[in-house]
């Protein structure tokens, strides 16, 4: 081969790494952009569930209270324990 050709063929071949580099690039910045959005989602989900938490204690603690839960059943845990675990779940750090 040909110090020319040499030449072409490192060129093309750096020429590709660098398209490859962009891409790469371009799709580690899509990623960043769609955790931050999945992340802050998170955070607002957690807030809802903390705030839910809160009225429905209240409620339970309430002259007509407790509250009789209809919707919820298992032998294991209430659902203040669900709600408590899945908010504890939330604020604990991946």
């Amino acid at each position: 081969m040909t110090d020319d050709a040499t030449y072409r063929k490192m060129k093309q071949e750096r020429d590709l790494a660098l398209a490859d580099n962009e891409r790469n690039l371009k799709t580690l910045e899509a990623n960043r952009v769609t955790i931050d959005r999945l992340t802050a989602g998170c955070e607002r989900l957690r807030i809802a569930l903390e705030e839910t938490r809160k009225c429905l204690g209240e409620a339970n603690e309430a002259v007509l209270g407790p509250i009789c839960d209809t919707i919820w059943y298992s032998d294991s845990e209430t659902l203040f324990d669900f709600i408590d675990a899945a908010i504890d779940a939330a604020r604990a750090k991946p």
